[in-house]
């Protein structure tokens, strides 16, 4: 089973996508992917992982003082 989670982003974290995402590859090992997209005038972010880890990023993201927020978590059938 794959976790889909779905959170609302800055423009500040687009700005520092790479960085960002290399800091959640290093530190959370079941994240498989994570995206960046612009929808309706909201910046996403969705990470993909094996477990649930949406917790464990908002904490992250809190670390390095981004505020993000979680829109959406869903399971998907791998």
């Amino acid at each position: 089973m794959r976790y889909v989670q779905l959170f609302a982003v800055g423009r500040g974290i687009l700005l520092r996508r790479k960085e960002l995402e290399t800091y959640i590859f290093l530190l959370v090992p079941t994240v498989v992917s994570i995206s960046f997209d612009l929808d309706d005038k909201l910046f996403t972010m969705v990470v993909k992982s094996t477990k649930k880890v949406d917790e464990l990023i908002l904490r992250l993201m809190e670390q390095k003082q981004l505020k993000i927020s979680l829109l959406d978590l869903f399971e998907k059938p791998v």
